[in-house]
């Protein structure tokens, strides 16, 4: 009996958890806590020059529609293009250090891009676990078919800013030969691409 109010408990925090993040995104977006480089890819600050990088909320995946991996891999390439470009025009202070939680890119192209990959500790791996069910469900409709969340696929990923601004090139050369790849009328570039 205990075991079972002690899962009813966590069940209804987790769900209590996600609504409230779902409501809450376009008013942190409003104020500058949810800073956006693309229309799915943000920071959030954590700690004093620590920021964690998300790739869109529930609330971006059902705003914009029809998001699939291709998209997502171009909204992570113009978000870290323009991220890049804040580092350099010194909105960003060189040494800020930006992390995050990834399952869905091999260890391999994150290292290309500059990322240090590391298995995630017990911290990271509660978070990723609160956010589980959700992370499902959006996959699931991003492929247009039911899909999990391969638990082996979890990396932390870690990058300085000055590390960013370091690969700009890179960015922006693989941001468009993704565009290029998969330009369509549902895939053009988005506000958030700023030109040179």
């Amino acid at each position: 009996m205990i075991i079972l109010t002690i899962i009813s408990y966590l069940a209804f925090f987790i769900i209590a958890f996600r609504i409230l993040r779902y409501i809450t995104t376009p008013l942190f977006k409003r104020f500058g806590i949810y800073r956006y480089y693309s229309n799915m890819f943000f920071t959030v600050p954590i700690f004093y020059r620590i920021r964690e990088i998300h790739i869109g909320t529930s609330w971006d995946f059902f705003k914009i529609m029809n998001v699939n991996p291709p998209k997502l891999l171009i909204y992570l390439g113009e978000g870290l293009l323009n991220l890049s470009r804040d580092v350099e025009s010194g909105k960003i202070d060189e040494n800020t250090t930006f992390r995050g939680v990834t399952f869905y890119m091999k260890p391999e192209t994150l290292k290309k891009f500059g990322f240090k990959v590391n298995k995630p500790g017990i911290l990271d791996s509660i978070l990723f676990a609160i956010n589980y069910i959700e992370l499902c469900i959006l996959i699931s409709i991003s492929k247009k078919r039911f899909s999990l969340v391969n638990l082996k696929n979890i990396r932390v990923i870690k990058i300085s800013a000055k590390e960013i601004h370091s690969n700009k090139l890179i960015f922006e050369s693989t941001l468009n030969k993704l565009i290029n790849r998969y330009s369509n009328d549902s895939l053009a570039p988005t506000k958030y691409i700023k030109t040179a």
